[in-house]
């Protein structure tokens, strides 16, 4: 490897980086961002040069050989932070290495608690050195993957399953429970009374005497039948039964699993809901769409399969064992508890091994998937590139193993010693064809012994015909539950696998939630205050980034560094600068997505950390700058605004048969006078002639995120929207970055009369918004460095001076450049 330096970089967790087997000793750089701790032992090969640490704010940088290998010693303890992770198999080509395997850097990023799994190293009296003190040593904000008890998802979902404010689905639970110890019952009948069938058969030959001493000499049963005939009849009848009592065990209980599968749900969704938008920048729609999905499937197997079937399996196995043992003696009740308990160990200790490449499969599955609907979100990337072809490769390389190599470091990295869908389904499969061949192995080994013992009672004449009918009968009722208990084992370690996930998302906590003694914001105009506001988008994230150049630079950075306006009430503003200088992050602190590291934004004199996330998010309204409209009809993306709003007041524009079109304009006439802020949204926001040209009026489908409509027009959507939900303060990012001049113009008056009498910050690239504002603020690097009209501004011949000209003459210039280059 050429001795081109290594930059290893990390952010919010502590990492290890070794090097001794790197040929021709590379420098390697360790930069940890978010609290600074430097340790450093250098390479113990003569030609090593000097190791290198780069730190920012306050991280831990390690940069040293693993303790196993190097006799030097740390110049401080902190193996119990820290886990060693082997780069060379990867950053060499060197096959003598002999240091531990490397650990897959997904499954790094999936586990941030990794680094307390180490023993800690001794001191010289052999007791073992104390962690660093928190001063010293932080370890990532970001919580660990918790690890949820089983026992406490299981009470968990019995609290949804025992509803104590539902007496009707109590009930049920209670009727289920009835018709399947009923059921079982009369399973165990079965070969009874088949067995009785069998012998009174056999024994009757026509002698009407033999005939009455078996009967009254075998069964009480027996005698109350007066046929052979009767007997069958009641043998049917105990299937019959026993098959009637499952399926109403199953019409009963269905009901309380469904209920039960939609409170998880709608609580796991509303949950999703209320986590921030940190969270949801960093989760994978795909992955999570599957984990929901799967952990639905999994609460509908334990409630239906489990919780009614493995206590009375148990039953169903402990009356057969009892029969066997008072009926035929001990050996077929030694041959009964061995085979049983051969068959849970063996059941139960290669479902254990093999639940390891389910867990692969799911994630391998999970990571297809994402794939897949990444690659048709960007649909029209796809297709303006050509790349078709390179997707469907892609996709491939995914489901068949996810060892990729697209040309860099960190592609190959992040695939490294993982395998992809194929093959975790072919190894789940394998173990799966083991499982039941041994199983098949046990049971037939079992059933061969009591069949040999009962030929042996027959032929000395201890036992009859119908005694070998029954205890074959018996031991193969025995199978079916057995074979049951099996699949249940391995599903329920599945489906609590499954359940784990769904789970762990209710542990998700939002960073930013109500205090407890939040109060809710009382407004008396919608005046709004920066103090000093300084913001960073690093705490509590984890990024990690290898690069073979020596100058390496993490692109991070203050984004608003002590920020202060003011906006009084009423009045608006317009905040312009170049891109990146933290102008739509303003907007989101405002709206509470982020917190600030530092200052205060306040709402009228109350600070916004202080009031209820709820009554702050109701006074403002919003237009962001990514349109994203939900895959339903105009109607209802409009709607969505104020969905207090009453059909009546947004149908009416659905009109749209040529038979309707007198009764269309007298309903507008009339909803114009009854209703003008409802009606007004789509014609203020320029799309309301638009719409009524559609086919389909305002019963038109938008397709998925809105593709069916253009930039322009979903932009005008997200318009009439924000004019129809009334609010005292309006916060307007791009409004009118995707229109043409003669919208613009329709869209800038509009957007003049809404922000009448209210507090308005808009973001504008285009400053023909902003000089109809009260204010212009301009952004540079994160700081304000000019502030006032548009016309004092101009005078001052500043930055916004300099953004006018430039933008006005963006036109000549680029003419200009193509002249040139002509």
């Amino acid at each position: 490897m050429a001795a081109a330096a290594k930059c290893f970089r990390a952010r919010n967790s502590l990492l290890l980086l070794g090097n001794h087997n790197i040929k021709n000793n590379p420098l390697l750089f360790l930069r940890c961002f978010n609290r600074s701790h430097f340790i450093h032992s250098p390479s113990h090969n003569s030609n090593n040069r000097q190791g290198c640490f780069h730190g920012r704010s306050s991280s831990t940088a390690i940069f040293a050989n693993p303790p196993f290998s190097s006799k030097r010693s740390f110049s401080t303890p902190t193996w119990n932070h820290l886990r060693y992770l082997n780069l060379n198999t990867f950053l060499s080509n060197s096959a003598s290495s002999s240091t531990p395997p490397f650990r897959p850097l997904n499954s790094v990023m999936n586990d941030h608690a990794l680094f307390s799994t180490m023993s800690a190293p001794k001191d010289k009296d052999g007791v073992a050195n104390k962690a660093p003190s928190s001063s010293s040593v932080t370890t990532a904000t970001n919580k660990p993957d918790q690890q949820i008890a089983d026992t406490r998802i299981l009470r968990t979902l019995a609290s949804y399953l025992w509803m104590k404010d539902n007496p009707e689905f109590r009930l049920r639970v209670v009727l289920a429970l009835g018709f399947l110890v009923g059921a079982k019952v009369l399973n165990v009948q079965v070969p009874f009374l088949f067995k009785l069938a069998v012998d009174w058969l056999t024994t009757a030959t026509g002698n009407a005497a033999a005939l009455a001493s078996f009967t009254t000499a075998n069964s009480t049963l027996l005698a109350l039948f007066a046929t052979p005939a009767s007997v069958l009849i009641g043998y049917g009848i105990a299937r019959a039964g026993s098959s009637a009592f499952n399926e109403l065990r199953t019409a009963v209980f269905s009901k309380v699993a469904l209920r039960t599968i939609r409170s998880v749900s709608r609580k796991v969704f509303s949950h999703l809901h209320e986590l921030d938008l940190r969270y949801h920048l960093s989760r994978e729609t795909g992955g999570l769409s599957r984990t929901i999905d799967r952990g639905s499937r999994a609460i509908n197997f334990i409630l239906s399969s489990m919780v009614f079937n493995v206590v009375p399996t148990i039953l169903e196995i402990s009356m057969v064992s009892g029969i066997l043992a008072y009926k035929f003696g001990a050996p077929f009740a030694w041959i009964t508890s061995l085979s049983v308990a051969a068959y849970v160990t063996f059941t139960l200790s290669v479902t254990q091994w093999r639940t390891k490449f389910r867990k692969a499969m799911n994630k391998a599955d999970n990571d297809a998937t994402t794939k897949a609907i990444d690659s048709l979100i960007n649909y029209e990337t796809v297709k303006y590139f050509n790349n078709e072809a390179y997707e469907a490769d892609r996709y491939d390389e995914y489901l068949k193993t996810k060892l990729v190599s697209f040309g860099t470091i960190s592609s190959r990295i992040q695939g490294y010693g993982t395998l992809g869908y194929e093959d975790t389904a072919l190894k789940t499969s394998g173990s799966l064809a083991f499982l039941n061949f041994g199983q098949n192995v046990i049971f037939s080994t079992a059933l061969s012994t009591a069949m040999v013992l009962c030929s042996h009672g027959i032929v000395n004449g201890q036992m009859t015909v119908g005694d070998l009918v029954m205890v074959n009968g018996l031991l193969f009722q025995l199978s079916l539950p057995l074979n049951f208990l099996g699949s249940v084992y391995r599903e329920t370690i599945q489906s609590l696998v499954d359940m784990k996930s769904l789970f762990q998302l209710l542990e998700e906590k939002a960073d930013i939630r109500d205090k407890d003694d939040a109060k809710p914001l009382m407004l008396k105009g919608g005046g709004i205050q920066f103090d000093n506001v300084h913001f960073r988008f690093d705490d509590g994230s984890f990024f990690i980034e290898i690069c073979l150049t020596e100058n390496c630079y993490l692109a991070e950075r203050t984004i608003l560094d002590g920020v202060a306006f003011s906006v009084p009430a009423g009045k608006s503003v317009a905040i312009v600068g170049t891109s990146g200088s933290g102008k739509s992050t303003i907007l989101r602190l405002l709206y509470r997505l982020f917190d600030s590291n530092s200052g205060n934004i306040r709402i009228d004199g109350q600070d916004i950390r202080d009031v209820t996330l709820d009554s702050l998010r109701r006074s403002i309204g919003v237009v962001p700058q990514d349109i994203v409209l939900f895959n339903d009809t105009i109607f209802h993306n409009i709607q969505y605004g104020r969905l207090s709003a009453t059909k009546e007041e947004v149908c009416l524009f659905s009109f749209h048969s040529p038979k309707c079109a007198l009764l269309m304009m007298l309903i507008t006439a009339s909803l114009t006078l009854l209703y003008p802020q409802v009606y007004d949204a789509a014609r203020q926001a320029a799309i309301h002639d638009t719409i009524m040209n559609f086919p389909e009026k305002y019963s038109t489908i938008v397709g998925e995120r809105g593709l069916k409509l253009s930039g322009g027009e979903k932009q005008r959507v997200a318009l009439a929207r924000a004019f129809l939900k009334v609010t005292p303060i309006l916060l307007c990012d791009e409004a009118t970055s995707a229109l043409d001049s003669t919208t613009e113009a329709e869209i800038l008056n509009a957007l003049k009369s809404l922000s009448s009498n209210r507090t308005s910050v808009f973001i504008a690239h285009r400053l023909t918004t902003a000089m109809q504002c009260d204010e212009i603020i301009v952004l540079e690097n994160g700081k304000v460095v000019e502030q006032g009209p548009h016309e004092v501004l101009l005078t001052k011949a500043g930055r916004y001076a300099q953004l006018w000209t430039q933008q006005n003459n963006t036109v000549d210039a680029l003419d200009s450049a193509i002249k040139l280059e002509a």
